[in-house]
């Protein structure tokens, strides 16, 4: 062991250099700053060969032209509290070295192939100027290290780099000095920024930042001319910055999981994206530069507070699924019915109040749920969704189809559609066999009869395009199909087979009925007006369908023995004529009218 420690020495002895038989080495506390050999006769110190056959990722200059490799039996050597700025390339061939202490001096780098170093596991290194590898690396136990710097170095070659989980807080030189990487993994790590020499990677095609940081990116992100998917998920950034829209030829952008207040509009500049994951953020909009992404095949909107959709949704035809559950959506555009490659509409936990009138058109709809809604009618036409086979409407006030419709399941609820859909093309209205003890209050609203176009969507009335498939088969039947905004289409109305005790008062607007088919269990309207036929029975109801608005209903000479008004739920009646009927005390429940005027 030569120990030469507080000689005060500036440079490297050449005598020492030539001591090929020691096996420890000591220049601790001296004043040295470069290994460099000094001297200035023509002694061959090194082999000149092996030494510029040392490929070195990020060696500088200044390292080579150096002699260590002469101590081939060197186990120990300490350089520390020295001034050294570069170590010497040439100490990756001391094949036998085991300990390496290199603390207190001002070196920034730490050669990846110190690694490779086959006997060699303990390095000294405090108190320096490192930069690569980061201090959060240098920081770590030796074996940790050296792990982190062969999986480094593997990359330069493989271009594959997955360093995910490793606590670190930069992306250094060692990285970034990779010029052939592909792939680069850093998730899980505790990166708040990315450097400027990030465009160094000019191959990169796959970046993963999830679980990191960063608050923002730098625009020389953008030199990433061939990056194809990005992953910014569960960071810490409020707004994204707009040179995320130069990614020309990304695919695929996840941002979930951060605090993002807005988009930038640049985001519809990105004409290969297909899938688009922004959950579980603050956004109250989308820009409009968003309808741009005609590409898209997934977009992931859940749990934001957007209050509504882009008008021009559909210009985006390419969309296969769409996940926007959880926030405060109150309508859904009508062009998502353009979005035809639509598998899975995902709306639960929102306030939306009806379905769109074309939904039909979304012919390879599989999953739609709107758990959780304001949704009060299903329209008939969804029926007409071929491959719909996943249907959650739990937790809606839905009238139509009814409470013991919706019971029975999925196919009892698409039975009871396609019965209200052939209205439109039969003319018979078939509820028989349901089992229902009430009929939807607003049934023709269901029907979208009389209340509108179908061009507003409300009640899923069947579109042009509908009616001109059918419309034949209709013809053929006697029964010519509707126009819209037309008259009531029924002209048959079966309710047998129910448990049903009165007719509700819109049997009374169907103005083209002409068969009503009923159980002898009704108890209103009274038997004595059932048995008189239709034309009284609808008498009867309009009676009770109009005072709901007037507040006034007349019955009077209807030969009535019994009044049994609670059905109809007349909370608002302000006048009642009861007068020559059979009536022989004023029945007590007329006597709970709190707004009567006697």
């Amino acid at each position: 062991f030569l120990d030469l420690g507080r000689l005060a020495l500036t440079v490297v002895p050449t005598s020492v250099l030539l001591k090929t038989t020691i096996t420890g080495l000591s220049f601790r506390k001296n004043n040295i700053t470069s290994l460099r050999y000094q001297g200035s006769d023509e002694l061959v110190i090194c082999d000149a060969a092996m030494l510029n056959a040392i490929q070195v990722i990020g060696a500088p200059v200044q390292s080579r032209g150096l002699a260590l490799s002469l101590l081939t039996n060197l186990v120990k050597l300490d350089i520390s509290c020295n001034k050294i700025q570069t170590l010497p390339v040439d100490l990756l061939l001391l094949s036998s070295l085991e300990s390496l202490n290199v603390s207190d001096n001002h070196l920034a780098t730490l050669y990846l192939e110190v690694a490779f170093m086959p006997k060699l596991t303990e390095i000294l290194r405090e108190d320096n100027d490192w930069r690569s590898p980061h201090m959060s690396i240098i920081n770590l136990p030796t074996p940790d290290m050296l792990d982190y710097m062969k999986e480094v170095h593997a990359a330069h070659a493989s271009g594959v780099l997955k360093l995910n989980n490793r606590r670190m807080q930069a992306v250094t030189p060692d990285i970034t000095l990779a010029e052939n990487l592909r792939v680069l993994d850093l998730s899980r790590n505790l990166i708040d920024q990315l450097p400027n020499d990030i465009s160094a990677l000019q191959i990169l095609e796959e970046l993963y930042l999830r679980e990191n940081r960063l608050t923002t990116l730098p625009w020389e992100l953008g030199g990433l001319h061939l990056l194809t998917w990005l992953d910014l998920g569960q960071n810490k950034m409020v707004e994204l910055p707009g040179v995320v829209g130069t990614l020309s030829q990304l695919q695929g952008l996840l941002l979930d999981k951060n605090g993002l207040a807005k988009l930038p509009n640049s985001i519809g500049d990105l004409p290969q994206l297909e899938r688009l994951v922004f959950d579980s953020n603050n956004l109250v909009t989308l820009p409009p530069g968003f309808v741009n992404l005609t590409s898209l095949t997934l977009m992931d909107a859940s749990n934001n507070m957007l209050h509504s959709l882009p008008a021009k949704l559909g210009n985006m035809r390419s969309l296969e699924e769409l996940h926007c559950q959880d926030n405060e959506l109150l309508v859904l555009p009508e062009s998502i019915c353009n979005c035809t490659n639509l598998h899975t509409l995902e709306l639960r936990n929102n306030f939306i109040e009806r379905l769109p009138g074309k939904i039909h058109y979304l012919t390879n709809l599989t999953h739609l749920s709107v758990r959780n809604n304001k949704v009060q009618v299903l329209p008939s036409v969804l029926c007409q969704n071929p491959l719909l086979a996943n249907l959650d409407i739990d937790q809606n006030p839905i009238l139509d189809p009814p409470v013991l419709v919706l019971k029975q399941g999925f196919q009892a609820v698409m039975a009871y559609l396609r019965r209200m859909y052939d209205v439109y093309f039969t003319g018979h209205l078939d509820l028989s066999g349901l089992d229902l003890k009430d009929l939807p209050a607003d049934l023709l609203g269901a029907l979208n009869l009389n209340a509108g176009s179908d061009e507003d969507g409300g009640g899923g009335a069947p579109s042009p395009r509908s009616i001109a498939m059918r419309n034949k088969v209709a013809q053929n039947k006697g029964f010519k199909a509707p126009k819209r905004g037309g008259p009531s289409p029924i002209v048959r109305l079966t309710l047998t087979g129910n448990h049903l005790e009165y007719l509700p008062p819109f049997v009374g607007e169907l103005s083209a009925l002409k068969d009503l088919r009923i159980d002898g269990t009704l108890k209103e309207p009274p038997h004595h007006i059932l048995a008189d036929g239709l034309p009284s029975i609808q008498t009867y109801l309009r009676k009770i369908g109009s005072s709901r608005a007037t507040g006034t209903l007349d019955l009077e000479g209807m030969l009535l023995s019994t009044v049994q008004l609670h059905y109809y739920k007349l909370s608002g009646l302000t006048t009642l004529s009861l007068s020559r009927n059979d009536l022989a005390e004023v029945p007590h429940e007329v006597i709970g009218y709190k707004s009567l005027t006697w």
